[in-house]
């Protein structure tokens, strides 16, 4: 099993297909162990925070330090359990069928080829965490058809290292999805609707599976993951600490420090006025939202930066109040 191995005193460079910087993340020992905790007990790492905490980014940076490919998806109220296995195109394939009716071309047997279920299958998340070769076969099955390719990974990204898989805000869901996706992990496969099982080969897959705690999740679910748990500091100094931290790996000096301290101390104020009256607070979404407009804007403005974050911060900062 290979380890993290990143230095937590340096930021981490999230990079594009071409190896372009696209963001920074600052990799705590903490969250590596956790990490490297997961993989080695093929456990789903379950990680829990307010919005804004950089949960989903972490399974980004995840799969880049491990070379893996990187699979997502965003979970809603809609989604049913099988949503992560695959999606079948049912709608299409009576299409297909009644226009091989109409046409009356081809003999049954070709017809019976062509109406295959794997024709119109889409392979889901798991499955492209599971057997990424195949999910990828499948995908070019009907070559008039759009294939199903992942988005463009970052350079240096192998599928034969494994898969990093993000399933973000699980809890929005019915709890049947996160009891089915024990079920699959358990096995280590699933059933397709054509009676085969896609089963897991190569690495582990890292499952990452995100909570903004907006509802509980069911017991059973929560005591087969390791559970990691993200929380900005307590203390203002700590706090707007940890922030100038984070601004800096995003931005390499773009900003001068005084301008992300200044950032930082109004979201600490900000935040301390939301939590008074019960309103979400804003986080380091919203502090890296804000920078970076200060960043485009202050040059065109003909202003210092740091004057330009409290112009700035009560569009980023205030939403809820």
């Amino acid at each position: 099993m290979k380890l993290l191995q990143v230095d937590e005193r340096n930021p981490f460079d999230l990079v594009d297909d071409q190896g372009q910087k696209v963001a920074g993340h600052v990799f705590p020992i903490e969250h590596q162990r956790a990490i490297e905790a997961a993989l080695a007990a093929q456990r789903p790492l379950l990680v829990l925070g307010e919005p804004g905490t950089g949960k989903s980014q972490l399974a980004r940076a995840a799969a880049q330090a491990l070379k893996r490919v990187f699979v997502s998806m965003v979970v809603d109220s809609q989604t049913l359990p099988r949503d992560l296995h695959y999606h079948l195109d049912s709608v299409e394939r009576l299409a297909e069928a009644q226009n091989l009716s109409l046409a009356k071309k081809g003999d049954q047997e070709s017809v019976h080829e062509f109406l295959a279920l794997e024709n119109f299958l889409r392979p889901g998340p798991l499955w492209w965490a599971f057997h990424h070769e195949e999910a990828k076969t499948l995908g070019h099955k009907k070559e008039s058809k759009e294939t199903n390719a992942l988005p463009a990974q970052a350079k240096g990204s192998d599928s034969k290292n494994g898969v990093v898989l993000l399933i973000d805000e699980i809890d929005k869901a019915d709890p049947s999805v996160p009891n089915g996706l024990l079920e699959a992990l358990a096995d280590g496969s699933f059933a397709r609707p054509d009676r085969r099982r896609v089963v897991q080969t190569g690495p582990f897959p890292l499952i990452v599976i995100t909570s903004n705690d907006e509802r509980p999740l069911p017991a059973p679910f929560i005591r087969r993951c390791m559970v990691l748990k993200l929380a900005f500091p307590e203390k203002e100094e700590a706090f707007q600490k940890e922030m100038v931290l984070r601004g800096k790996a995003h931005f390499d000096g773009s900003l001068d420090e005084d301008t992300l301290q200044e950032a930082a101390r109004q979201l600490w104020q900000d935040r301390q006025e939301h939590i008074r009256v019960h309103k979400p607070p804003p986080g380091q979404a919203e502090y890296l939202d804000l920078l970076r407009a200060v960043l485009k804007l202050a040059p065109q403005l003909n202003q210092e930066p740091a004057e330009l974050v409290e112009e700035l911060a009560q569009f980023t900062f205030k939403k809820h109040l």
